[in-house]
């Protein structure tokens, strides 16, 4: 039986890479936040990495909508 895919657009080049999160009540308002704003958790690791990493101008991100 296969799974239905659940994924948003075409990521079929996209890397699946894993994150903890010790603290649930942490996951849990970041996954509604993203959900008020019309995106996913992925949306905002990927953000927060790029903003971390200071590659503010980086164009083309999936995920950055302003870009």
């Amino acid at each position: 039986m296969t799974k239905p895919d659940t994924r948003k657009g075409d990521q079929s080049a996209t890397k699946v890479r894993a994150v903890r999160v010790s603290d649930d009540i942490i996951w849990e308002a970041a996954l509604a936040k993203a959900a008020e704003n019309g995106g996913t958790a992925a949306d905002v690791v990927r953000s927060a990495l790029i903003d971390y990493a200071g590659l503010e101008d980086t164009t083309g991100v999936v995920g950055r909508r302003h870009r």
